[in-house]
């Protein structure tokens, strides 16, 4: 499975054909996360442009329902982006 630094994969939640959602625990503070991640190991330039979009965007929105993004972490050639785990399944 993936490794994010700072964080432990618990299980893969869902995966599409451009990214994969797992849900972690943060090292520093114990929060359960959602990490999503583009599925290439080595995504495109664009796939990257539109994750860090992605995150700018969900991260100006303080909207009660909407869920909160913690971080956007960069690692080897990838990102994930780090998001407020509700306790919810996707399955």
């Amino acid at each position: 499975m993936i490794q994010i630094p700072g964080y432990q994969i618990r299980e893969k939640v869902y995966e599409s054909k451009q990214t994969v959602i797992y849900r972690g625990v943060c090292d520093n503070d114990g929060k359960q996360v959602i990490l999503k991640t583009p599925i290439e190991s080595f995504p495109a330039p664009e796939e990257l442009a539109q994750l860090k979009n992605e995150y700018e965007l969900t991260r100006s929105l303080n909207v009660e329902g909407v869920v909160k993004v913690y971080d956007l972490v960069k690692f080897q050639n990838q990102m994930a982006i780090v998001l407020e785990d509700f306790g919810q399944t996707l399955k």
